[in-house]
């Protein structure tokens, strides 16, 4: 704002050297010009001056600035490979939180992981789904949480913390069932692993060149956490949480 209050002054001052010309020149056709041309000049002045101390500057303006904000944040957004955000994960898409057309669309990788991926197992057509998946050649690969994670007293409420521990293992022989009722052929598409030394601090969703990112918070509950979409493989946050799912389900126990 000081700057542009500092061109404003500096044009005013500048519009006033014709004027003053005008006023010492005797050609008529000359010395009109000149007053015409500082008096626009010193009338633009003013009037960006006095929008800009009065309203915080012209509506043209503002908008232009706004757009350049605008195409800032979607340049970034774009090369970053953040496709949607929310608030909460029903503030997203319908293409990007149904998670049963998420995984039939995949056909080649599907990740979860998760503090205990409850839902799974409460949601039989998604689970269904992933099976069936891992039986069409998708390699699923699921991570959890186990209920003696040395970590977990101090990373969970006190409220919640007796719920989640049934939870996490409820959904472990769920996984495990399921994998021991595949045909030997597809074993190897349902790979499953729970943390017991390290932590999680995101939920991560991958499927195929989409990943649906949940970084945990202590204040708020899973379902009211923002959430982001990241597409495209070959793009920064993409690859960043995948590396991270990667780390993570590498230190996870089989058993």
């Amino acid at each position: 704002m000081l700057t542009r209050l500092r061109a404003d002054i500096l044009f005013i001052l500048i519009g006033a050297i014709p004027i003053i010309i005008a006023y010492l020149l005797k050609a008529t056709l000359t010395r009109d010009l000149c007053k015409d041309f500082g008096v626009v000049i010193v009338s633009l002045a003013l009037v960006d001056l006095l929008w800009l101390l009065v309203a915080g500057g012209e509506p043209l303006s503002r908008g232009i600035e706004e757009v350049r904000n605008l195409n800032v944040l979607t340049s970034h957004a774009y090369w970053n490979g953040l496709a949607d955000v929310a608030a909460r994960r029903s503030g997203l898409t319908e293409e990007n939180q149904s998670l049963t057309d998420l995984i039939f669309a995949s056909r080649t990788n599907i990740d979860m992981s998760g503090y205990t991926l409850f839902r799974l197992k409460e949601n039989p057509r998604v689970f269904q789904a992933l099976v069936s998946q891992a039986r069409n050649g998708v390699r699923v690969r699921l991570l959890i949480c186990a209920p003696d994670n040395v970590q977990l007293p101090a990373s969970v409420d006190d409220s919640v913390l007796d719920a989640m521990k049934p939870q996490m293992d409820a959904t472990w022989k769920h996984f495990v069932k399921t994998r021991d009722g595949l045909p030997e052929a597809y074993k190897k598409n349902f790979a499953i692993r729970r943390m017991r030394k390290k932590w999680p601090y995101t939920s991560i969703l991958r499927f195929d060149g989409q990943i649906n990112a949940l970084h945990y918070l202590h204040s708020k509950y899973t379902e009211e956490t923002p959430i982001y979409v990241c597409k495209g493989a070959d793009r920064a946050l993409f690859e960043t949480y995948l590396t991270e799912f990667d780390y993570c389900f590498e230190s996870g126990d089989e058993s």
